[in-house]
């Protein structure tokens, strides 16, 4: 059921974070056996495959079918899939997913934001589109500097 697809989901999302992708690729696709209406597992499955530069035509399947799942986090499903639209060659594809990413994410998650534009510029760079890959990296290295100028509180 659902409830033990979360404990398989959070065992994918450690293996990320150790960058052990065949293990969360194994984790989260068992988390989707059992959740499968779960769209943050089939982006996080297809981001998964992103990083192995493998079954990108699956991962493209993935990330379309949370995008039909959960309209509501589009902006961040975009941002993988133009990431699987550039690793598929398709870099003009990629710039728009993109571009509507960066310009539909919150605000307040500069680290997400900073990724996203980090994305863009790669797209625009296969695009070769240098200025617009150069302003991106701009808008990147402005927000990577805001979160740092972020106070750090103290316990």
């Amino acid at each position: 059921d659902a409830k033990h697809g979360k404990a398989w989901a959070l065992l994918g999302d450690t293996a990320v974070r150790l960058k052990d992708y065949p293990g969360s690729a194994k984790a989260y696709k068992k988390a989707l056996t059992l959740d499968p209406q779960n769209g943050d597992l089939h982006n996080n499955l297809a981001w998964v495959y992103v990083q192995q530069d493998e079954n990108l035509e699956q991962a493209h399947d993935l990330v379309t079918k949370a995008l039909l799942l959960i309209p509501a986090h589009r902006p961040y499903y975009l941002d993988t899939l133009g990431v699987v639209l550039l690793k598929l060659g398709k870099a003009q594809e990629a710039v728009t997913t993109l571009k509507e990413s960066v310009d539909t994410l919150p605000r307040d998650q500069p680290d997400l934001l900073a990724e996203a534009y980090q994305h863009l510029a790669d797209a625009y760079r296969a695009a070769g589109d240098i200025p617009a890959a150069d302003n991106a990296l701009e808008r990147q290295r402005q927000l990577k500097t805001a979160t740092l100028k972020e106070p750090v509180l103290q316990p």
